[in-house]
């Protein structure tokens, strides 16, 4: 996982959003947060405009379930979990290209994207063509009332595709 360039203006803004995080419970937490991103994106699309506020969301939403490109710890709370943080890849506004070096560049960023998200999809493929198949005998397993059939073909679906993370968290 590489670490970002980032500027220690914004290093110092994250943490003290990660230090505001720390004594809120869950739901106020997320209220918190929400808050946060709709002024953040308000003042996003007052200095950058919607469109390349537009991109920027694309771009989050298509990196949802991507590695994270660097993770933050609280220094406030050292012991909560990590934050993992996915820079979105997408959000390149053709405009703000002036140089062949920005643009291949942003080629090249574009291109491991687009490779990445590749792999990826065909991983994922591969996965739901496995479940489905193996849905179909849980199906007529449970139809038929065969409760030993299917607890196997289910103890079978689950050692191949579930993972648990954490003991609160199913993949």
């Amino acid at each position: 996982m590489q670490q970002n360039d980032i500027s220690a203006d914004v290093k110092r803004a994250v943490e003290m959003t990660l230090q505001a995080t720390v004594g809120l419970s869950g739901a106020d937490r997320s209220d918190y947060l929400s808050a946060v991103l709709a002024v953040s994106l308000s003042a996003l699309r007052a200095s950058a405009g919607d469109r390349y506020t537009y991109g920027l969301l694309r771009s989050a939403i298509a990196e949802l379930g991507m590695p994270p490109a660097m993770t933050l710890r609280s220094s406030a709370d050292p012991k909560a979990p990590p934050i993992a943080i996915s820079t979105p890849s997408g959000a390149m506004d053709p405009n703000t290209l002036h140089s062949v070096g920005e643009l291949r560049a942003a080629l090249r960023q574009a291109s491991e994207t687009m490779l990445h998200r590749g792999e990826a999809l065909a991983a994922m493929r591969a996965a739901l063509a496995d479940i489905s198949e193996q849905v179909g005998g849980l199906v007529v397993a449970h139809l038929e009332g065969d409760s030993e059939r299917l607890n196997r073909l289910m103890a079978s679906l689950c050692e191949r595709h579930v993972v648990v993370k954490t003991p609160k968290s199913i993949h």
